[in-house]
């Protein structure tokens, strides 16, 4: 199965910081989604000073897109 979403982190400022990405699915007992970031990325190191962050599982594809492009505002 292929799952895309954006995930929504915090910068130090407290504004917030969107991402697309594409977690990895793990079928055992206690089924697991596992973010990738990579080690150089903002999303890292938000995820790093604040500890949290939130994926988002979207079907809009639009969605997608903006925050890719750096034009996806928060609602």
């Amino acid at each position: 199965m292929i799952v895309e979403g954006i995930v929504t982190t915090r910068r130090g400022d407290g504004s917030v910081h969107l991402t697309t990405m594409g977690p990895s699915i793990k079928q055992d007992p206690v089924q697991r989604i596992l973010l990738r970031p990579y080690g150089t990325s903002r999303t890292l190191a938000h995820l790093k000073e604040s500890g949290e962050g939130v994926f988002h599982i979207v079907d809009d594809a639009s969605l997608i897109v903006q925050a890719t492009l750096g034009r996806a505002e928060p609602a």
